[in-house]
Formats: structure tokens, C-alpha cells, sequence
């Protein structure tokens, strides 16, 4: 076997742009979880590139004043937020926008986007940790007694199925769902620069280091299948560090709306992530996946000015991402929304009032393919809204993620084994 040698820095960039979020294959030893994100040639013909899809994940629960009721039993529940039901975008006698939200209720006007109520999961869990773990797993036996069983995520599974270079990019998320293994996928912040600095701790720069050391050590066993293996992983990272090179070099198109002046951290991250849509880029990395992580849903206290914020800050990073699909010619393209959980019906007694941890919550789902204009799901009744959860769900939250995952031309039973009660809600048009 050839002994090639490689600087400190070329391998620690070559091996950052090749451990970087859900677009990477990682350098892992046999059994880990590279092999959730390195390509699989039987499976690569699965996926066209004119098909793309899209979600954020909003860490903390999202509030339900993201489409609230008008009822008068909700207002009575909600008197800290009564003001969202006169002044967000009304949709029928019962159904709102929040007023933040202007892209979402301009594509649902479009038929481009559905609000889906009370989506959640059987025997709902309301802790963070445990909650965001059965829907980053998709698995909803994944938490039991407070226990924890670590699974591969729903995304890296759909990674590995669809087995190009690059098929998922995760831009600031992690977690069980960009999971392929024990070994955790390193999450992408920034790809129009690569400094080591954006990369990982001191300890995984160290393991870097220590990984380099046996790739170049003339002493390494040649004899033993991980050093082999490790080495052979080496090699390929060079070519996915030219691959992410050259995407990071190809300018962004012009959009059909301006960027706003100061762009939040999620808002260009979404702008950042076009870059994966460019065709001549879409077609060499193979991205159909782009997964997007925002936090601070876990509104406790001063629920009115948070979603304000929140929200708005989230529709502009959608706004930003549909102006990227259009603009690079991206045919069929969904965007996802959810949360860990959904919360309270009743707003709490803090000083400036919050809500708490809950159950289900709205999402919503936006595309070119997905049949908009409509609400899916009864809001919930008066007698529902009189306890302090919204209990009885009305759609598994993956049945909505499958009928995105349907159109990349993959078997959504292979990306979410465990079985679940479906309602046979129809998001989309047929392919």
C-alpha cells in the first residue's frame, strides 16, 4: 500500500470539510456512522436532483400561537395572546396565521402551503431531551421510563438510502437525527468559508490530530482492517473537500426578493444552503436533504414578544430558501416545520405570561408539489381546550414526513421502521 504523506493542515481541512453536518462521510472506524452518509451506488439512482426537501427544526416546543383558534374558550385559555387571533392572517371562521408569518400565508393563498393541526405521537413524552430524541429518530419506543436508547436519526437513514456524496446537509443541527451511529456527524454552520476554527472542539481537533498520525506513521500496521479502513476513508476526504470547495466557489443567483439587511444566523444559513441547489452543484454533490436547526421555542415567559420574533425570523429564512429553489430551478420542493413538542393550551401566571411544555402542536408544510390552501385537522373543541394539553392528536408526525421522502422516489418504510397509525392524509400531489 502506498505511504502518502499529508501536512497538519491539509488533513484537518480535508477531514472538516469531510465530518461537516449530515453532508459528511466522516473518517469512523468499521460499524460507525459513516456508513449512514458515504454513497451507496445501488441506491444512488433513487434520488433525482430536481427533487429537494427541506425542514427546520425549532428546538424548545413551539408555541401554538403559531396558527391560533378563534373560539371564545381559547381566548379565555390564552388572554395573554388574545391579541394574535384579531391581528394574524385569518383563514376561515376558526383558523390564523400568526401575523409573523407573511411568506406562509402568502403560499397557502398560493396553494402552496397547508397548515396541519394537532400533530404529535402516541403517549406524548414532555421532556426536551426525550421528545426531540423520538422525533429525531422517528421511533417513538426509543424513550422509555426516562431511559434513552440511541438509534440512528430519520435523517442520516434517508442519507444512507439516498447514497450520493453529499445527500443531506445539516446546517446547525445535530442530535440523534443527523446520527448514523456512535459516532456523531459533525453539523455544517458555513461553507462560503473553511477555517479550521469552525470545526469542533479541542478534542476533536485532537482526535484529528492523533487520526492523522496513524494515516501517515510508517509504522502503521497494514495487517489491521481499521487502519485500512481509516486510511482508505483519508483518501476519499480530499475529494469531498474539492467537492465542497468547488460548491462554496459557485456565486449564489440573484433572488426574486431582496435579503433582508442584517440577515439573522438561521436566515443565512438558508441563504448559505442555495449553494447545494445551484445545478452544476446539486448534480455533483447529490444534495436532496436540507435540514436546518433553530432554537429558543421554550417560551416560559413573554410568549407574545418571543413568537413575535421568533417566527419572523423563521419566515424570512423561508422566504430566503423558496427564492433559492425557484431561482436555481429546483422543480419539486417541500419545506417542513416542527418542533418538539407543541405546548400549553393556557398561558401561566409568570410576570410577563409564558406558556409550558405540551403536547401537540401546528406545522406547517409548503411546497410546489403540496396541495395548499387547506387546514388539515379539526382545531381542537372547547372541551379540549378546557385541560391543560392538547392530548388526542390528530396526525403522526411522520406521516407527514413521508409523503416528502415518497417523492425523492424512496420507500418511506425504509426511512420510518417503526410502525404508526396513519390517518391517510394526502399532502401531496401524485408524482
Amino acid at each position: 500500500m502506498r505511504n502518502k504523506k499529508y501536512s497538519r493542515r491539509k488533513f484537518m481541512k480535508m477531514a472538516a470539510c469531510g465530518t461537516c453536518g449530515a453532508a459528511a462521510h466522516g473518517i469512523a472506524l468499521p460499524g460507525t456512522s459513516f456508513k449512514a452518509y458515504c454513497a451507496s451506488p445501488v441506491s444512488q439512482a433513487l434520488a433525482t436532483p430536481d427533487r429537494v426537501i427541506a425542514f427546520f427544526r425549532l428546538a424548545g416546543g413551539c408555541t401554538q400561537d403559531n396558527a391560533p383558534t378563534d373560539s371564545g374558550t381559547a381566548r379565555d385559555r390564552r388572554p395573554a395572546t388574545t391579541s394574535l387571533i384579531d391581528t394574524g392572517y385569518r383563514l376561515d371562521a376558526k383558523n390564523i396565521i400568526h401575523p409573523a408569518l407573511e411568506t406562509v400565508y402568502q403560499r397557502y393563498l398560493l396553494g402552496q402551503a397547508a397548515l396541519v393541526r394537532g400533530v404529535g405521537y402516541p403517549d406524548p413524552n414532555r421532556s426536551h431531551d426525550g421528545s426531540q430524541l423520538i422525533k429525531d429518530t422517528a421511533i417513538r419506543g426509543n424513550v422509555n421510563g426516562g431511559m434513552m436508547n440511541t438509534q440512528s436519526g430519520w435523517a442520516a437513514r434517508l442519507s444512507g438510502i439516498i447514497g450520493l456524496p453529499f445527500g443531506a446537509a445539516a446546517f446547525n443541527i445535530g442530535g440523534a437525527l443527523v446520527q448514523g451511529g456512535e459516532n456523531p456527524v459533525r453539523s455544517l454552520d458555513d461553507i462560503a468559508s473553511f477555517g479550521l476554527d469552525r470545526f469542533g472542539s479541542e478534542n476533536f481537533n485532537e482526535w484529528l490530530q492523533m487520526s492523522r498520525r496513524m494515516a501517515e506513521s510508517d509504522d502503521t500496521p497494514y495487517g489491521t482492517l481499521a487502519y485500512r479502513h481509516l486510511r482508505t476513508q483519508v483518501e476519499k476526504l480530499e475529494d469531498n473537500a474539492r467537492l465542497l470547495r468547488e460548491a462554496a466557489e459557485r456565486p449564489i443567483p440573484t433572488l426574486a426578493n431582496p435579503l433582508p439587511n442584517n440577515m439573522s444566523g438561521l436566515q443565512r444559513r438558508a441563504y448559505d444552503s442555495i449553494r447545494f441547489l445551484i445545478p452544476e452543484t446539486r448534480n455533483l454533490l447529490g444534495t436532496r436533504l436540507l435540514a436546518f436547526g433553530t432554537g429558543g421555542y421554550d417560551t416560559h415567559a413573554n410568549v407574545l414578544n418571543a413568537s413575535q420574533n421568533l417566527l419572523s425570523d423563521l419566515d424570512g429564512a423561508i422566504k430566503i430558501l423558496i427564492d433559492g429553489f425557484e431561482a436555481t430551478g429546483v422543480a419539486d420542493w417541500t419545506i417542513v416545520t416542527y418542533s418538539d413538542f407543541g405546548r400549553t393550551n393556557n398561558t401561566n401566571d409568570n410576570t410577563i405570561p409564558g406558556d409550558d411544555h405540551g403536547h401537540n402542536e401546528n406545522v406547517f408544510v409548503i411546497g410546489n408539489n403540496v396541495r395548499g390552501g387547506v387546514v388539515y385537522g379539526e382545531p381542537q373543541t372547547d372541551a379540549e381546550w378546557l385541560g391543560p394539553y392538547w392530548r388526542d392528536y390528530r396526525y403522526d408526525f411522520r406521516e407527514l414526513l413521508q409523503g416528502a421522502v415518497e417523492r425523492l422516489g424512496i420507500n418511506p418504510a425504509d426511512v420510518f421502521p417503526e410502525n404508526f397509525t396513519g390517518r391517510g392524509l394526502q399532502l401531496h400531489d401524485p408524482i
